[in-house]
């Protein structure tokens, strides 16, 4: 794939899933607090443009990666790989789980309350983790270039 060499696409698509997880987590915390489910939906909406976006940033970073450092693989570059590919993974795992069980966090979800329940908490955990995640990936790459 040959993109236009003069835009540096990978800092532009980056900025992407750096907004799209924490306004997931963001309207995630606001269905919890005030339970209206149309919150709930643009989160998951929200999951969604941040799962398809870091696909893009990451295919982008590999190829920046790739042409500009030579695919060096020394441990800044290693950190940020499997940040961006943990970040993937979990949203889409996220994702696939709520389109199996989308009343995961409805506590109807399953006939026993407390095992519901655990999953609500894993779930919510889970999406949780996209933010320190990408915000860690984000400040290497800040440091990469800044430097």
């Amino acid at each position: 794939m040959k993109f236009p060499s003069k835009i540096h696409w990978h800092p532009f698509s980056v900025h992407f899933p750096s907004v799209f997880y924490p306004f997931s987590v963001f309207l995630l915390i606001l269905y919890l607090v005030f339970g209206n489910e149309d919150l709930e939906k643009l989160s998951l909406y929200s999951l969604w443009a941040g799962a398809v976006t870091n696909l893009f940033a990451i295919i982008t970073g590999f190829v920046d990666w790739e042409k500009r450092y030579r695919a060096n693989l020394v441990p800044i570059f290693m950190q940020k790989i499997a940040l961006s590919l943990i970040t993937l993974e979990i949203s889409s795992l996220c994702l696939c789980w709520h389109y199996f069980q989308p009343d995961i966090l409805l506590n109807n979800s399953n006939p026993d309350l407390a095992t519901a329940d655990a999953f609500k908490y894993i779930y919510i955990g889970l999406v949780l983790t996209l933010v320190p995640a990408i915000g860690h990936a984000g400040h290497l790459g800040g440091k990469l270039i800044h430097n």
